[in-house]
């Protein structure tokens, strides 16, 4: 009986869990309409706006606007992509030697510029003199910059920082804001699959899920020190090999 019992409540566990599983992507799928169209349908506005305008300022707004919206879709089909390639285990992931002062030097111009908000200020922390890491460069650019990204959504005034540190056979790169940070009780939720915790922020609730996989089969760790009010800091570590860490900080 007592088996039985056992076996009954562990069904039950597992039957939770999938109509759990289920609920979230069934949430997902009908947040992922609405994110879709609503950048297809700006696209398709204001494309139709900017053929009917000869105003010079106008046409810029437009551009901009269309450029804006058009990086959001590419954004989603590129989640939506990873997430299917998760789901059937072929996510791919290349090894290559990047050198992290010259990467973080490149992005840096580029993440300056999705800044709007002239009350947020972004920093980069670039250390070393050389500092060698074994990763995938799409796959590095695309969990930077959704660590970004969410810093940018989040931080209303402050600064936003990206950088990195090398540990005794680790790298540590991480982004640190001064923004809305989370709740005690959500920031273990943050890395699950279709999970947002915000509904009114643009996004699939899919980036960071994407980030955790890719780092874990990496062999790396990822996490985030939050405190609610008071800003939030995203971390990844690599292990790398000793020869390929740093030469001196630049003072």
């Amino acid at each position: 009986n007592q088996l039985v019992e056992a076996q009954k409540e562990e069904l039950a566990v597992k039957n939770s869990q999938i109509e759990n599983i289920s609920n979230q992507k069934l949430q997902f799928f009908t947040n992922i309409s609405h994110e879709i169209r609503t950048p297809l349908n700006a696209i398709v506005g204001f494309s139709e706006l900017l053929s009917d305008t000869d105003d010079p300022s106008e046409k810029y707004e437009y551009k901009q606007l269309i450029e804006t919206n058009s990086d959001i879709l590419l954004r989603l089909i590129g989640d939506i992509l990873d997430l299917s390639k998760i789901e059937a285990g072929s996510i791919d992931i290349k090894r290559q030697e990047l050198n992290l002062l010259q990467l973080c030097n490149e992005l840096y111009p580029s993440f300056q510029q999705r800044i709007k908000n002239p009350a947020v200020t972004l920093k980069l922390i670039n250390p070393y003199s050389k500092c060698i890491a074994e990763f995938d460069k799409y796959r590095f650019i695309q969990i930077f910059t959704n660590f970004v990204t969410n810093a940018i959504k989040y931080t209303p005034s402050g600064e936003i920082v990206m950088g990195y540190e090398c540990e005794p056979g680790k790298v540590r790169l991480y982004v640190r804001d001064t923004g809305i940070g989370i709740p005690a009780d959500q920031a273990g939720k943050v890395f699950e699959r279709f999970v947002k915790l915000n509904t009114f922020v643009k996004g699939t609730g899919l980036g960071l899920a994407i980030c955790r996989v890719i780092i874990e089969r990496l062999g790396g760790t990822i996490g985030v020190e939050t405190r609610e009010g008071k800003g939030s800091c995203f971390w990844f570590r690599l292990p790398v090999r000793e020869d390929m860490l740093l030469e001196s900080p630049v003072r």
